[in-house]
């Protein structure tokens, strides 16, 4: 395998690399990097959605995405994020095309799998880049104050009303996370963030304000323009990401994985309260 760096503070590309064939050693070295680069990219992959299963399977249990819309017909683990129609009219997965808030993937989940996989088969004509940014503590500007408050209170999610595949509740996790080994801290605020426990609302809304424009420094981003055959492979609890706005036909496949609690941060919700549509 040869490594490159994406970015200054985080990210691989790796080349020279069938992810399919990966050895057992071959994996370990893949999750290792994975733990210290929050972000893996592999160019020139071909995979159906057998295969996209089995590589997510090897690194840890899946779990189905949160809308249905998005399922493949033949591995519900497999979602398609594609404005592609059926030959009927109906849509082949979850179409959006505007520009997404930044989030962690199952951040409005009680136990979310974190680790995340996006592989390429159309890349629109114009704009989709898909935005990465680091919410290592070590790469952000906080001060000591901020991340004593975030170290002491829990950020809540919920749902959107299109997730259809996940219940409706109020989860609350903790704004700052650690690694099992302590080596690592990430914040866990993004733009879902709906409230911090035990903070006043204005309060509250002036620290989300405070970390994401943090999180957001141009230096802090990386944008990926998709070329097919690309998959990156992705821990949410590292980083903070989007769809970017674009026009013409896109394609890509995503799965769900929960990351191995000795190498990665894994976030334990607490369920506040239902939650209104």
């Amino acid at each position: 395998m040869n490594k490159t760096p994406v970015v200054q503070n985080f990210g691989l590309e790796i080349t020279d690399v069938d992810v399919s064939e990966l050895t057992d050693d071959g994996l370990r070295d893949v999750l290792s990097d994975l733990a210290a680069f929050g972000l893996l990219l592999f160019r020139k992959q071909v995979l159906d959605d057998e295969a996209l299963y089995a590589f997510s399977l090897r690194i840890g249990a899946l779990e189905e995405p949160a809308r249905k819309i998005v399922h493949s017909p033949d591995n519900s683990c497999v979602g398609y994020l594609t404005n592609l129609l059926r030959p009927e009219g109906t849509p082949l997965g979850f179409g959006g095309n505007s520009t997404d808030y930044w989030h962690s993937d199952q951040e409005y989940r009680q136990n979310p799998a974190t680790l995340a996989t996006l592989y390429c088969l159309i890349a629109p004509r114009t704009g989709g880049t898909t935005s990465f940014a680091s919410t290592l503590v070590r790469n952000l500007r906080l001060s000591h104050d901020v991340l004593s408050r975030l170290a002491g209170c829990r950020a809540t999610y919920i749902a959107a009303a299109t997730h259809d595949n996940v219940d409706r509740i109020e989860v609350a996790h903790p704004a700052l996370l650690s690694r099992a080994d302590s080596t690592q801290q990430s914040v866990y605020v993004s733009g879902n963030t709906v409230r911090f426990i035990g903070l006043p609302a204005t309060e509250g809304e002036t620290l989300k304000a405070t970390v994401m424009a943090s999180i957001l420094s141009p230096e802090n981003i990386y944008a990926h323009h998709w070329r097919m055959g690309d998959l990156i492979l992705y821990d949410n609890t590292q980083l903070l990401h989007r769809r970017d706005a674009f026009e013409g036909i896109r394609w890509l496949k995503a799965t769900k994985i929960f990351a191995p609690a000795e190498r990665f941060a894994v976030p334990r919700g607490l369920v506040r309260e239902s939650a209104s549509v």
